[in-house]
């Protein structure tokens, strides 16, 4: 019996041993967990978000009123009002036409249990993402937790938001892993479905290519164009054609709603900030040289590509060398967003040795540069002018830090590009007439109309479709409506005013859709 006794107590102790064990072991897995499950409950607390812009895409498909049309700013903020949504801003131009087959499913549901259902999948991705970064690549596990506390304030805007940026990140990372065993084809399909989910995953393509994994590109080619073609019976070849033609232009040149905008903490919106003046969204630029603001763009953009280039030619990993296009994936970009640094895993994950042989300082300095990175935009909005863009810098400053450590120049080709970049065009700039709307007119103006000494503009907010009314400086006794349309996607307004002034609707340099009102002088030949 005492024997017994002391053998129980034995076996006690070694189960309580492994009960120790395997709480330490899963220790981070189950903080994660609550901290997940805790973000998604917050989220469900929250407006629709940018969760609407693909619940409504696919509702849109599914119910036989999906056209071009849903890349009008306006008209498709309207239609989602009849459908009495409220409190929302919604724009589906950076939506790539895919996105609304992927949503489908999720239609069925009201769209408040939708979101919620679709952040629930993408927390139980974020913890296969960690945990197929620690069976494959030894990442200690408080190490990976680090970086899931440092990047807890994009994971929190993208589930408040219901964005896609886990699970873009879940198949970048998926395919990373396909490609390190040689699997190309699992690879070049989760690539794809990533790249028709948001364009900017397409610089994967240069990691192949200056990687020299010709073969691994060639199957991501054809998965990027056998998606596009299953999908056109679908989404039709109108939406396709308009897409590609016309909105990626104006992504790539960051014109989505404000191109001003803070929050992209872009190179693009800081050199054009500088250089090119806008009555409505920067009448105190310091010069107004488009130009050179297009050369200092092309410049800047070419020297990424540059670095991305040499560091991929040299001796590094090839998880490495796809964590520096990551890197350069982020800056590159015209349209930064809070969401899109959870891509700041990958830096994280692939880099984090090559600082730790630095000293304390030097250490303490990289940490206070992620930190500055992840912090929310709007605690600089009230600084001085150059020390908003802190994001921007620190980004910068991580990529130099990694060209020194890299030990690779590109000075020499980097002379040639200089050069090189006074032979290409610039883009052109509105300079056909007055912008007559300023800092304090709304954002999405859709329609107008003059009567007697005011101006009518019609245009929504996030409480929905409003009015404002401008005084004039004389009497409109005679208006004459030139062109008032509206086309596939796109509306199109002139009217001419006592045979002088002319006022009509335009985009040009701006969110496609997102229309100001411009004055100029009426032709003689209308």
């Amino acid at each position: 019996m005492i024997l017994n006794h002391i053998l129980m107590k034995v076996n006690s102790k070694k189960s309580l041993d492994r009960i120790y064990k395997l709480l330490f072991n899963h220790l981070y897995e189950g903080l994660s967990a609550v901290i997940i499950a805790l973000l998604i409950a917050l989220s469900a607390t929250k407006a629709i978000g940018d969760f609407g812009n693909y619940y409504y895409g696919s509702l849109f498909l599914l119910d036989g009123s999906w056209g071009p049309w849903v890349f009008d700013t306006a008209s498709f903020n309207l239609k989602i009002y009849e459908l009495g949504q409220r409190n929302y801003f919604l724009d589906y131009t950076p939506v790539p036409p895919f996105s609304a087959l992927l949503y489908i499913p999720f239609v069925f549901s009201p769209i408040a249990k939708a979101k919620l259902l679709w952040n629930i999948i993408n927390g139980i991705l974020l913890l296969l993402i960690f945990k197929k970064l620690y069976h494959s690549f030894n990442i200690p596990k408080y190490v990976l937790f680090s970086f899931f506390i440092l990047l807890i304030i994009p994971l929190r805007n993208n589930f408040y938001e219901g964005q896609s940026y886990v699970l873009i990140c879940f198949l970048l990372l998926e395919g990373l892993l396909q490609y390190l065993k040689g699997k190309t084809w699992i690879m070049a399909l989760t690539w794809a479905i990533c790249i028709h989910l948001k364009i900017s995953p397409i610089i994967v393509v240069f990691f192949l290519l200056f990687n020299q994994s010709y073969k691994a590109l060639l199957y991501l080619l054809s998965s990027v164009s056998l998606i596009f073609i299953i999908s056109i019976p679908f989404v039709g070849s109108q939406v396709w054609i308009i897409y590609l033609t016309e909105i990626l232009t104006r992504l790539a040149n960051g014109e989505i709603n404000n191109p001003y905008a803070l929050n992209y903490q872009s190179m693009q919106v800081l050199l054009k900030t500088l250089f090119v003046s806008d009555s409505h969204f920067n009448p105190q630029a310091a010069f107004h040289a488009p130009w050179l603001y297009d050369k200092l763009v092309q410049l800047f953009k070419l020297t990424l590509m540059l670095f991305g280039i040499a560091f991929t030619v040299g001796q590094h990993s090839k998880q490495e060398k796809f964590a520096i296009w990551i890197l350069i994936l982020l800056l590159v970009s015209g349209y930064g967003n809070s969401f899109s640094l959870l891509f700041l895993l990958f830096p994280l994950t692939f880099f984090y040795e090559k600082f730790l042989p630095l000293n304390i300082f030097q250490k303490f300095g990289i940490v206070i540069l992620f930190l500055i990175v992840v912090m929310p935009f709007y605690w600089f909005q009230s600084w001085p002018f150059p020390f908003r863009f802190l994001r921007l810098y620190s980004l910068l400053a991580i990529l130099i830090i990694l060209y020194r450590i890299s030990e690779i120049h590109i000075y020499k080709p980097l002379f040639l590009v200089v050069i090189f970049i006074f032979f290409i065009p610039t883009s052109k700039h509105l300079n056909s007439g007055y912008n007559l709307l300023n800092s304090n007119s709304p954002l999405l103006v859709y329609d107008f109309s003059i009567e007697g000494h005011q101006l009518k503009l019609n245009y929504f907010d996030f409480n929905g479709p409003n009015i404002k009314l401008i005084k004039l400086p004389y009497h409109a006794s005679k208006t004459l409506v030139l062109s008032d349309t509206v086309l596939s996607w796109r509306r199109v307004k002139r009217i001419c005013v006592n045979d002088s002034e002319e006022y009509f609707l335009s985009d040009q340099n701006r969110g496609v859709g997102f229309y100001t009102i411009y004055k100029t002088k009426c032709s003689n030949n209308h």
